[in-house]
């Protein structure tokens, strides 16, 4: 009794198999028989295991084999005085494990010897097979096909017999690349991972670990996303061992391919890992410290503003995204299936190529994605700012920002959050440089700290709260602001994650213990600070050295706002639930101060909405439907935040203003002191009123309050 070539023991209850082995030996004379058994494993490894038994003639073994992704082959050898005599292969390709049975097309086809494998027909049953999953595939094909002819080739003369059990194609290949790399065998890795992509890309067919397809030819596909990933790793992990640069680039080149799959599966209206970007700016970033080439440090910020964009189009995913506001749901929907379309098309058009077929193919592919750029052209003139938002991949460079600063003493920091760091580059007129900040704090809960501080002074211990507030505020420059180095008095500051609540101008840089505040070494006294919600936006944005106000119009009631709207020649209607030039096509006002209270209902509805004097709600969507091309700021003077979800949902607001055309929207965060709030805005008003810039009139009036706060 011996096990048959390709055979399936079924498994027990401890995943395991028993293999009986007997005979009788008649033609040799011998005194021992030896059975060898080998378990290879994917990665080409192989594990022997020896069984010995003393006899003349009859033999009985009984090897236990173990389910996995493992084939196992047994062999025996007849002896005679330990001298082998004879060695017989009794199977090869044998398995453990459950068998299912799957009759169909060319989708129900196993690892077929000698059809071509750069297809997805034979491997669409795993195409979203897991990373640490635990369904590992064995798959073999049985029966008759005296002939396929399909979309990746042609195949004649099939003999089953011949077929071995073999990892699903692409998805074995990924299993054994991820073993391989738990193992710390990085070669290994990127060889099987390398198979995927052959198997994955039509018509990609290079072994090369450092050689990728052409980023033309990709797609929307959640494994060829993770291949990307797992290619960087091994690199990354070769790196480590090696010390040498090439595999750490060839590392941001593979992440930097999986971020472009990431932007096919969100065009395709399909989610993806949230730290995909935040990886490959650290990896990048590694990159440009090991080499310390501009160049390199160029192309760190160059990912890091395709990765905002990418983190953009992860929110336009959310569901109910106030950014799809006024563009119809059908629509979208319809971009998510022609996108789809596409990629089915592209794939076939790749497999044809060399083949009868390619012409009609290609003609095939070209038609639907003429068709798609149509619709998209469609798009961007009926909602351009959608179109911009979600499609428009062009990315601001460190020279264009450059272009818009015209003043040597300026410069524009912008940061980006990941899990592990915060990056910050520093734009100045004549030049450019980043740091890398170690997240060996929490920035969340110190900048909680600080806004608690802040807001609860008033109605605290004095001389408890004083302290607690310089201590954050200096602790907080020394960890966010001391390592950017010199700093010009203007600085234009574009926040990211946690720093979006940060209060940059309240900052100390240098230690107090006191509680004057007068003499606080405030950031602001220091910098006029202005902020930007991107980098993009701001090298877009016309420079204007003096600010020209014209049409002035407010809503809402609030202590002052009488007397702002005498000094801007504006007029308030406090019972108006938004003033008609608001909700006009186009509005002609340039400036909009609006003190109907922002709040929030987290329980319903997670996003700020205006409460209007009549009850009613002025929500996102209603701004982002609205028209100010030709407004220069929006002011917001009743928001109150008391969270960090309400901060969030208070940015919804913000984004749907400039969204809309806004160039600036001015936002409360809470208030604590009327009167000290009518006395700044009335400030910063007359500095306005006066030809002053918008950031330059806020430092200005901010110092006078402070200058005539008395001693506390």
């Amino acid at each position: 009794m011996y096990p048959q070539s390709h055979q399936l023991y079924p498994r027990n209850h401890n995943d395991k198999a028993i293999v009986t082995i007997k005979g009788q030996v008649t033609t040799y004379i011998i005194d021992s028989i030896e059975l060898v058994v080998h378990k290879h494993f994917l990665d080409g490894r192989s594990t022997n295991f020896i069984y010995h038994q003393t006899t003349t003639d009859s033999f009985h073994f009984s090897p236990i084999i173990e389910a996995g992704m493992y084939l196992y082959s047994f062999q025996l050898i007849l002896k005679k005085s330990h001298t082998a005599i004879l060695t017989q292969q009794l199977a090869s390709n044998v398995v453990c494990g459950d068998a299912y049975i799957i009759a169909g097309q060319s989708n129900a086809v196993g690892t077929v010897n000698g059809l071509p494998t750069v297809g997805f027909e034979q491997d669409s049953l795993y195409q979203e097979y897991p990373v640490h999953g635990s369904n590992k595939i064995y798959s073999k094909s049985l029966g008759n096909m005296p002939q396929y002819n399909g979309i990746n080739g042609n195949l004649t003369n099939y003999d089953s017999n011949s077929n071995n059990w073999g990892p699903a194609n692409a998805s074995g290949h990924f299993e054994a690349a991820i073993a391989a790399f738990d193992e710390g065998q990085g070669d290994v890795a990127l060889r099987h991972f390398q198979n995927v992509l052959t198997s994955l890309v039509p018509g990609f067919t290079t072994t090369n670990p450092t050689t990728n397809p052409d980023k033309k030819n990709l797609f929307a596909n959640r494994l060829l996303s993770k291949v990307f990933k797992g290619k960087a790793r091994s690199f990354e992990l070769k790196y480590k061992s090696t010390g040498h640069f090439e595999d750490l680039k060839h590392a941001v080149d593979s992440e930097e391919l999986n971020a472009e799959i990431g932007k096919h599966l969100l065009h395709a209206g399909q989610s993806v890992d949230p730290d995909e970007e935040s990886q490959l700016v650290d990896l990048a970033y590694s990159l440009y410290e090991k080499t310390n080439n501009p160049s390199v440090l160029l192309q760190v910020f160059r990912l890091v503003e395709k990765s905002r964009k990418v983190r953009l189009l992860k929110n336009l995913q959310v569901p109910g995204s106030q950014l799809y506001a006024n563009v119809p749901s059908d629509l979208i929907k319809k971009q998510h299936q022609q996108k789809k379309a596409v990629d089915v098309l592209l794939k076939k058009y790749l497999s044809a190529k060399g083949t009868a077929n390619e012409a009609k193919e290609e003609e095939a592919y070209k038609a639907k994605r003429s068709a798609y750029q149509n619709s998209l052209f469609d798009i961007k003139k009926k909602f351009p700012d959608f179109y911009r938002l979600m499609y428009d991949e062009s990315i601001v460079t460190v020279g264009e920002i450059q272009n818009r600063l015209v003043d040597a003493d300026e410069a524009m920091v912008t940061f980006f959050e990941t899990p592990k760091n915060i990056y910050a580059f520093v734009i100045a007129l004549k030049g450019f440089r980043a740091t890398r900040i170690k997240k060996d704090f929490s920035p969340t809960k110190m900048v909680d700290q600080l806004n608690d501080a802040i807001k609860s002074y008033a109605d605290s211990d004095k001389s408890e709260a004083c302290a607690a507030y310089r201590n954050i505020a200096h602790l907080l420059y020394q960890k966010v602001v001391s390592p950017l180095g010199v700093l010009p008095t203007k600085v234009v500051i574009v926040p990211e994650g946690t720093l979006a609540q940060l209060p940059f101008n309240a900052l100390l840089s240098e230690p107090v213990d006191h509680c004057e505040f007068r003499r606080y070494p405030f950031l602001l006294q220091q910098h006029q600070i202005s902020y930007h919600y991107g980098a993009d936006l701001f090298a877009k944005a016309a420079y204007k050295e003096d600010e020209n106000y014209g049409k002035f119009i407010s809503c809402g009631d609030s202590d002052g706002l009488a007397a702002i709207n005498q000094l801007m020649g504006g007029k308030a209607d406090p019972n108006a639930e938004m003033p008609a030039s608001i909700l006009n096509e186009t509005v002609d006002a340039s400036l909009i101060h609006i003190a109907l209270p922002a709040t929030t209902n987290l329980k319903q509805n997670p996003t700020f909405y205006l409460e209007l004097a009549t009850g009613k709600r002025f929500q996102s969507n209603d701004i982002y439907g609205l028209n100010l091309k030709k407004t220069q700021m929006v002011f917001l003077e009743k928001c109150n935040v008391e969270s960090k979800e309400e901060a969030e949902g208070l940015l919804d607001i913000v984004q749907g203003f400039q969204y809309a055309g806004a160039q600036s929207v001015l936002s409360s965060l809470w208030t604590k002191d009327e009167t000290a709030k009518s006395k700044l805005l009335h400030a910063f008003y007359s500095q306005l009123r006066n030809g002053a810039t918008k950031d330059a009139a806020l430092r200005t009036a901010s110092l006078e309050l402070w200058k005539i706060k008395k001693q506390t």
